[in-house]
């Protein structure tokens, strides 16, 4: 078996360490130590694509393979694991249940500025006496004229103070209330009803908020609940396995989606290089002692993945 990187892939992991070494690491402990969340390398990490590098072209994505992502996340944890946590947590649970099941109007006003780095999303899973476990989950959502009113509350949400939007597990009452049916909702922050709480210390990763939220007859309408009624565990082992309906297409059709993946890739990661060396063409050598390539500034974004 060839563990070889492909050219596109060392490409984004040189990108991703040339970032972190400039524009993290130099701020990480002052991060952590402020308990601030680091808007500003967020913002930037959106510029160059980051949070799109996972999500399909017609959403504004770059169809990378996981690997790939991986490398990058590798790079920017090297600078700050706080820095990470956000990166990950916008990348994928924060943003793909918009992308598998949000109606086009949402896709195009929250997902594409999402993967842009514009909006912040976070996911509302865990509560003080349901982990891991969707079976124990008690927040309610009883079906109403127009939508649904959510009641509970949920703890441990990572991006929660920051976030403009947050998906939802709840269950979804039968009309005798005698039948609870585990659905996705997604819920604005701008709607009435939705509190975030308190925030959690942790023992590390400061910069990453973790907060509680409660819900109190928090009106979310029809077109925000996102899955089936009953079909909440559906979306989620999907995500969590790695998108396995995805794999178990037949082996033609796989090799074929390779193949378009990694001559998009191979495009959009000649992009990046071409802008990346303009750019450090127009700015001062960096600061050396430790950093691997020479551009001090990334401010401008070394390219935006999502945008060719």
């Amino acid at each position: 078996m060839d563990f070889t990187f492909s050219s596109e892939q060392e490409l984004v992991r040189d990108t991703f360490a040339r970032f972190s070494d400039e524009q993290i690491a130099p701020q990480a402990a002052a991060l952590d130590e402020a308990h601030q969340f680091p808007m500003e390398i967020f913002r930037k990490l959106g510029e160059l694509g980051f949070f799109a590098m996972r999500y399909p072209e017609e959403v504004g994505g770059v169809d990378a393979d996981l690997q790939t992502f991986c490398l990058g996340l590798t790079e920017i944890s090297r600078g700050s694991l706080s820095v990470a946590g956000c990166a990950a947590m916008q990348s994928l649970m924060g943003t793909k249940f918009l992308q598998m099941l949000a109606n086009d109007e949402i896709q195009e006003r929250l997902l594409k500025p999402a993967l842009r780095g514009e909006k912040i999303g976070a996911i509302c899973m865990t509560e003080p006496n349901a982990g891991s476990d969707l079976g124990a989950i008690a927040t309610t959502a009883k079906k109403t004229k127009n939508g649904y009113l959510l009641n509970g509350q949920k703890t441990w949400i990572t991006s929660a103070p920051v976030a403009d939007f947050f998906t939802v597990f709840a269950n979804a009452e039968s009309a005798a209330g005698d039948e609870k049916k585990l659905t996705i909702f997604l819920v604005e922050k701008e709607f009435a009803g939705i509190t975030v709480g308190r925030s959690i210390e942790k023992m590390g990763v400061w910069a990453l908020p973790t907060s509680e939220v409660s819900f109190v007859d928090c009106f979310v309408p029809d077109s925000h609940r996102l899955s089936e009624e009953g079909d909440g565990e559906g979306p989620f082992a999907e995500i969590a396995g790695g998108n396995p309906y995805h794999y178990r297409s037949n082996g033609n059709r796989y090799r074929k989606s390779c193949t378009r993946r990694s001559r998009t890739l191979r495009r959009r990661t000649t992009a990046i290089w071409e802008t990346a060396q303009s750019l450090s063409s127009s700015t001062n050598t960096s600061r050396g002692n430790g950093n691997r390539f020479r551009s001090s500034n990334s401010s401008g974004a070394v390219c935006c993945l999502a945008s060719r």
